[in-house]
Formats: structure tokens, C-alpha cells, sequence
């Protein structure tokens, strides 16, 4: 069995010299590592939403924040462009 390194050596060889006419070469490619990753963490996802379901929504609302808890705070800035003419 060929490598899946040496088959696209050789269609690129291939189709530089001009030889491909056919049909293109396929081949099976293994299971991406993201693709891996996103499927163990979609049934995570699926308890986690569960789970706040059967929250109070008290409990969950991001305006009603103990100080003293673990929390994330986002600080944003914006800035205006001034405008302004030299005369």
C-alpha cells in the first residue's frame, strides 16, 4: 500500500508534467485531530446545558454577579475618532 505522503507527490508530480488526463487520484485521509476533539467535547457541551436548565436563572444571570466569587470580567473601551480640519 502506498503512503498517503507518497501519493500526493505523485499527483503533483503528475499534473506539473502535464501527464494527468484521467480521472483524479482519490484516497481515504485519516480523522482530523480537531474533528476528534470537537466529538468528546459535544457530550460535555450537551451535560453542561442540562445541568443549567435546572438552574435557578438567578443563579446564572451575568448582571447578578457575587464579588467575591470566582467570575470573569470583560472590560471594553471604545474610542471615537475625532474629526478635525487644519485651515
Amino acid at each position: 500500500m502506498i503512503s498517503v505522503t507518497l501519493r500526493r507527490q505523485l499527483m503533483v508530480e503528475r499534473l506539473m508534467k502535464g501527464e494527468d488526463k484521467g480521472a483524479p487520484l482519490m484516497f481515504k485521509t485519516g480523522e482530523s485531530m480537531v474533528l476528534s476533539k470537537v466529538k468528546s467535547f459535544m457530550p460535555r457541551l450537551e451535560i453542561a446545558n442540562l445541568e443549567l436548565e435546572n438552574k435557578d436563572p438567578e443563579d446564572i444571570s451575568i448582571e447578578n454577579v457575587d464579588e467575591n466569587a470566582a467570575h470573569i470580567e470583560m472590560v471594553i473601551t471604545v474610542y471615537l475618532p475625532q474629526i478635525g480640519y487644519n485651515s
